[in-house]
């Protein structure tokens, strides 16, 4: 399937947010 570089990172981001990896200030907690 072919996914656009944006909706990749949106969804990746998703996750991140789902999981707690990144927080309240969008900056990630790796």
């Amino acid at each position: 399937m072919f996914f656009l570089a944006q909706d990749f990172v949106l969804y990746f981001l998703l996750v991140y947010v789902k999981y707690g990896l990144i927080d309240a200030r969008g900056i990630a907690c790796l």
